[in-house]
């Protein structure tokens, strides 16, 4: 019986949150999971409450408003979870470590080159910058905080890029995808293992306090060479999808109400020194992604 940290983890039915779950589950490391709205994290007394309730030693932030495009209409609710959400939660741990999970996109996508931690940020949407005010709280804030930035994140649980091009690609005979966006794929598994491995070790917790990393599978694309990967990896296990080929488009040909980075690839090297190791490349971790999609299997 593991005797360790007890972890605290909201947002746990999102795809960060289940996998974290399911990681600690199997270390047989004990846990609170909480998601709305037992775990709202916008109300300032509910969160005080749960932490009182649960006394945990990690906590662990995975509840975000992710629409991206729905947040330009959806402003005051995206600043009340991504920003007001993450100030209750720093006044309400009190020197418990926490950590939580930002976004690439608080970064302009102007620059040449992959964002390092401390590049200026300069968010063109709202969602990226109720984001970034959420990290701006949490620096002002806690007096412990682990601030993880990481990119185009699909996991087996709730809606993603992957799991809509699967979706698509048994509907549609061809798909058009943007091909002038560059960032990088991460699979919220990997990123969860990241995320224990850190809390886990003593000496890496007390050498990333108060630190920011950047997190993703090692290389980057586009959205329309994730999608092509994703096409082809699907027809292994279903070659007789509808779709016959995506090809790529210029971002002006397909307007959304929210403005994306033209680059948001960022620099992994600090975690990755962290970690002892690189991530796994993003077709690597896509591939075992989909044998788990397609045959429960992890390995």
């Amino acid at each position: 019986m593991n005797t360790g940290k007890k972890y605290l983890i909201f947002g746990s039915n999102g795809q960060l949150g289940t996998d974290l779950k399911q990681i600690l589950q199997e270390k047989k490391i004990p846990f609170s999971a909480y998601d709305f709205p037992d775990g709202d994290i916008t109300n300032p007394k509910l969160v005080t409450d749960i932490m009182h309730k649960e006394k945990p030693q990690i906590i662990i932030n995975a509840a975000a408003y992710t629409a991206v495009d729905r947040a330009e209409s959806e402003a005051d609710m995206a600043f009340a979870v991504n920003a007001e959400g993450v100030k209750n939660l720093a006044h309400a741990a009190a020197g418990i470590p926490l950590i939580h999970i930002s976004t690439d996109y608080v970064f302009p996508g102007d620059k040449e080159g992959a964002y390092f931690e401390q590049d200026e940020t300069g968010p063109k949407s709202v969602y990226g910058s109720s984001k970034l005010q959420g990290e701006r709280y949490l620096k002002e804030i806690s007096d412990f905080f682990i601030l993880i930035r990481t990119s185009w994140v699909y996991g087996l649980h709730g809606n993603n890029f992957v799991k809509i091009m699967i979706r698509l690609m048994n509907e549609r005979e061809e798909l058009k995808v943007v091909n002038d966006q560059f960032g990088s794929p991460t699979w919220s598994f990997d990123l969860a293992r990241a995320i224990i491995d850190i809390c886990e070790d003593s000496q890496k917790l007390d050498h990333v306090r108060n630190q920011t990393y950047h997190y993703r599978n090692d290389g980057d694309t586009t959205w329309f060479g994730f999608a092509e990967e994703i096409f082809l990896q699907l027809r292994k296990y279903n070659p007789q999808i509808k779709c016959r080929g995506v090809t790529g488009i210029k971002t002006e040909e397909y307007p959304t109400p929210a403005k994306r980075p033209a680059n948001s690839v960022i620099n992994i090297d600090s975690i990755s020194t962290l970690l002892g190791s690189c991530p796994d490349h993003w077709k690597v971790s896509l591939e075992k992604f989909m044998s788990k999609l397609f045959h429960g299997d992890y390995s």
